[in-house]
Parts: C-alpha cells; sequence; structure tokens
C-alpha cells in the first residue's frame, strides 16, 4: 500500500501538468497560459531580410538566444532593422510584452524568453521563431512575468513541447495549455518579481563593471607598454618590416632569447598507464594556455612519465605560450603560478630577472597576440616554433624596477575583474537557488 504524501502546512496540491500533482500555497493557484496571456502574430522574415536603412526594428530568435539576458533594454540595446513592408502586419511590440524563442541546433536549446522594457516610442516587431506574450490578466505582474519559463514546472512543460529536428520548434496551441502556479493576490507576485529582478540587476551591474575594467586594461596595455610610465623622452628605433618606431628613451628593443631562456614541452607515452596513473606533476597542453593565470591542470604525469619523456618542469613565475593549437589558440600565452610541465605545442619562457620582469613580459606578449602569430609558418596548420620565438622583439624598459611596476598595474587590474567574476558567480548561485525556491512558494514573501 503506497503511503501519502504528507503536505505541509498552509500548502495544498492542485492538479499541474501531465496531470501531475503540484504542491503549492493555498493562497495560489494554477493558470493556463491561454488565461495569461494574448499571443501575437510574430514575423516569417529571416536574416537575409534585414535592412539596415529600414525603419523597423527586427527581433529575431537569434538574438535572445545569444543576449543570454532576461530583460532587453530597448533604450540601450541594438536591435537590427528591417523594411516596414515586409512586416506590414506584424503587431508592434509595447513594454512588458515577454518573447519565447524556439532554438536552431546551433542554440542548444529551446524557450529561451526575454522580457521588453524602455520600448517608448520605438516601432519593434518580433520575428522568425518568437512567440510574443502580452498580459491580460492583471493577476501576473511585469515583474513576475519576467521570469514565468523559468518557473521549474513551466520549464518542463516547455521542454516536453519542444518539436523538430535541425529547428526545435514551439506551437502556440501547446504553449496555450502550458500550466503556471501564481499568487492570487497581484501585490505578491510583485513582490517576487522585485527580489528577483533586484539580484539579476546586480548580476548585470557586475557584469557591465567587469567589461568597463577590461576596456580599460586593454586601453592602458597599449599605453603603459608602448610609453612607459617614467614620462620619458621618446627615441626612434628600428622594427619589424622595415619600420621604425618610437619608445622611451630608457627602454631598448632586443631579440626574446637575448632577455629569457626558452624551451619546449613534451609528453609521455600515452601507452604506458605508470606514466599517467596517479600523476601528481601538472602538465599542460596548448588548449589550456589562454591568457591566464594557470594554478592547476588538466591533466597530470608521474616522476617516471616526467624520467622517461622530453617534458621539463618549467617553474613558478614564468610564462608559458602555445606555438600550435585549433582556432586562436596559437600564439596565447599564461603566466605560470604553479610548477607545471607541458606538452610540445607549448613553449616555456623564463625571463633573466636582472633583464626583464616576467608579469611585464607575459603582458607584453598578450598585447603583441596578433604580431607574434603572424610569424606562423606551415600551411595546413600553421605554427610557431623556438626558433621565431628567440627572434621576436621585446620592447621593455633598461630598469627592471619600471617592468616590475608595469606588471603590478596591470596584475592589480586582473585581480579586480577576478574579484568581480567571482561575486557575478556566487550572485548567480544565489539568483538560481531564490528562483527554485520563491518561484514555486517553497519560500514565501512579505508583501
Amino acid at each position: 500500500m503506497s503511503q501519502l504524501k504528507t503536505i505541509k502546512k498552509g500548502y495544498k496540491i492542485e492538479k499541474g501538468y501531465f496531470g501531475k500533482g503540484l504542491e503549492i500555497p493555498e493562497d495560489w493557484e494554477i493558470k493556463t497560459f491561454d488565461e495569461l496571456f494574448d499571443f501575437l502574430i510574430s514575423g516569417t522574415n529571416g536574416r537575409d531580410d534585414l535592412d539596415k536603412n529600414g525603419e523597423i526594428h527586427y527581433i529575431h530568435y537569434g538574438d535572445i538566444h545569444k543576449n543570454k539576458k532576461l530583460i532587453l533594454d530597448c533604450d540601450l540595446e541594438k536591435i537590427p532593422y528591417i523594411s516596414k513592408d515586409k512586416v506590414s502586419k506584424i503587431p508592434l511590440l509595447k513594454d512588458a510584452d515577454l518573447i519565447i524563442a524556439d532554438a536552431s541546433e546551433d542554440y542548444g536549446g529551446s524557450g529561451a524568453s526575454i522580457l521588453l522594457t524602455n520600448v517608448k516610442n520605438k516601432k519593434i516587431v518580433s520575428g522568425l521563431h518568437t512567440i510574443v506574450l502580452r498580459n491580460k490578466d492583471e493577476s501576473i505582474s511585469v515583474d513576475f512575468k519576467g521570469y514565468v519559463t523559468l518557473i521549474p514546472s513551466v520549464k518542463s512543460q516547455i521542454i516536453s513541447y519542444v518539436t523538430g529536428m535541425s529547428v526545435y520548434g514551439l506551437s502556440k496551441s501547446n504553449l496555450k495549455g502550458i500550466k503556471v502556479p501564481i499568487p492570487k493576490d497581484p501585490k505578491e507576485g510583485m513582490k517576487i518579481g522585485k527580489i528577483l529582478s533586484n539580484v539579476y540587476k546586480t548580476i548585470q551591474k557586475t557584469q557591465e563593471l567587469i567589461d568597463q575594467t577590461i576596456v580599460y586594461r586593454e586601453s592602458l596595455m597599449q599605453k603603459i607598454l608602448i610609453q612607459g610610465i617614467t614620462h620619458a623622452k621618446p627615441k626612434k628605433q628600428k622594427w619589424y618590416f622595415g619600420k621604425s618606431i618610437e619608445i622611451p628613451e630608457d627602454w631598448d628593443i632586443k631579440p626574446l632569447g637575448e632577455i629569457a631562456k626558452l624551451s619546449a614541452g613534451g609528453t609521455p607515452s600515452t601507452s604506458k598507464k605508470e606514466y599517467w596513473e596517479n600523476g601528481t606533476i601538472p602538465w599542460l597542453t596548448s588548449g589550456e594556455i589562454n591568457f591566464n593565470r594557470i594554478t592547476n591542470s588538466e591533466q597530470k604525469i608521474t616522476k617516471l612519465g616526467l624520467d622517461n619523456s622530453a617534458a621539463r618542469i618549467f617553474p613558478k613565475n614564468c610564462v608559458l605560450i602555445a606555438i600550435t593549437g585549433f582556432g586562436m589558440t596559437r600564439g596565447r600565452s599564461s603566466y605560470l603560478e604553479i610548477e607545471s610541465t607541458t606538452n610540445q605545442s607549448v613553449v616555456g619562457i623564463i625571463p633573466e630577472k636582472e633583464i626583464i620582469n616576467a608579469e611585464y613580459l607575459w603582458y607584453y606578449l598578450r598585447k603583441e597576440y596578433f604580431l607574434v602569430r603572424s610569424f606562423a609558418q606551415g600551411t595546413q596548420q600553421p605554427g610557431l616554433n623556438l626558433e621565431i620565438l628567440n627572434d621576436f622583439l621585446v620592447r621593455y624598459p633598461k630598469d627592471p624596477k619600471e617592468g616590475i611596476k608595469i606588471g603590478n598595474i596591470l596584475s592589480n587590474i586582473d585581480k579586480k575583474i577576478k574579484c568581480e567574476k567571482k561575486y557575478k558567480k556566487q550572485m548567480e548561485s544565489y539568483h538560481k537557488s531564490l528562483m527554485q525556491k520563491i518561484l514555486t512558494g517553497q519560500k514565501r514573501v512579505k508583501f
């Protein structure tokens, strides 16, 4: 005999999606999308129909997936245009319209949604593979509405209705029957929405701060890695391609091989388990070199593997550079904060401390990433090598103390970015947990 589920005090079981029982607060109810929303007509035009000289903004399903936001601020976001004659019968969108997007294989999912704000006097229509929901029931507030598709039970229903192969589709007839648990009192829904929106805005503002700091760092790198920080008079020096450049008079230009020791890594035989199993020595591949500070590795080798291969241990505070790799990997560099070995596609650069600072050199190689890549050789998969890197020219302060100061300035900015990213991740985790609780009524809010 099955045991009946114990219902919490103040809660009830209502018939939810696919006949499942859904536990919700006693003063909540279940309503369908059809009861809550009007379904607007969307356009069927693809990207080929866009026109930068058009008169109407056109939101394509790809814009919603790529945006990766819950709220689309139409006053700030760039929305592409389309000619009026191509969408003449499509209704214009308003503030608080909720757009649900289908998705192609490229986006790996379906049912992403976005809430429009600050439409103001803009003319905007919804396009291909989108469905627009507009409030017709005042029991659901605008703030709560922005989170409707993220309610766990609602999200499950949307996913279950996805059909198709190359394009995952959502039909209006299916969406109309989706059941939503909502508070009977609109004030509670408004409070829930406000709480979640405030956390979400904090996440967005943190991301904006990260983006601004990254832009500042890149701008500063361009300045101080060329002009220095001592305001010394400039002098002309020979450079690549028969050109001359200006550097501070107390700087120098030398080949990398004259100011640092370079050597490539190696790979222990993968057929010998004793070289890999229970390994404790970090071993890096070119894919892990990505303008980052390295504090760990995905793989590790044993002492036996180290002793029986071309792999070597590179010390802390040296620079690593990828010499081969797919896509944009070649030429990327990292700062090593642990002792580690690498494969043969990575070169370790150990600067002469009395000449050049390691962090300065790393930032310099980051700044000159595209120049480094340009010297790659080969046709099918171009690559760099030790000879090319040894001859690569480096501009640097003759006084190592200036290099240390430049490295510290840029390092402090990186630390700030890292700190903000950590905070953002924590807030995202909190936001997700909070949604799970208050969108289902598990956690009640005062209103």
